[in-house]
C-alpha cells in the first residue's frame, strides 16, 4: 500500500534519528520535510516516467525507503548533521540508481504499437 508524504517526513526523521521512534513531527518539522520531497518529485518528475510513475501523495513501497534516503540529504544539514559535498553526491547517485532500476521494471501504462510484417 503506498505511503503518504506525512508517513514520509515522519520516517525520514525517525530514521535518521531526529525523532524517536513512537514520536510525531512537529508540524513545522512536518511541512519542511515534505516540502522538500515535493521540491524533489518536481524535480524527477520533469524527466517524465524516468525516474517517477507514481502521484506526489502515493509513494510506492518499492521506492519508499530509496526516496526517505535522498530526502534526507536534503534535509540533514538543518538538522545538525552535516555531509561533505562528495559523499553526498555519492549517496545521491546510488539512490538514484536504486530508483531508476525500479522504475524501469514498471508498465509505462502507454499504448504499445504492433508492427506487422
Amino acid at each position: 500500500m503506498p505511503s503518504s508524504r506525512q508517513q514520509l517526513a515522519t520516517a525520514v526523521l525517525q530514521d535518521n534519528g531526529v525523532l524517536g521512534a513512537n514520536e510525531t513531527p512537529s508540524a513545522h518539522d512536518q511541512a519542511y520535510v515534505m516540502g522538500k520531497y515535493d521540491l524533489k518529485y518536481a524535480e524527477l518528475s520533469a524527466h517524465g516516467n524516468e525516474y517517477v510513475y507514481w502521484p506526489l501523495n502515493e509513494i510506492p513501497d518499492a521506492v519508499f525507503d530509496p526516496i526517505c534516503n535522498l530526502v534526507w540529504l536534503m534535509v540533514s544539514t538543518s538538522y545538525g548533521q552535516p555531509m561533505a559535498a562528495d559523499k553526498k553526491e555519492a549517496l545521491s547517485t546510488s539512490i538514484m540508481r536504486s530508483i531508476r532500476r525500479h522504475v524501469a521494471t514498471q508498465p509505462s501504462g502507454l499504448p504499445t504499437r504492433a508492427c506487422y510484417f
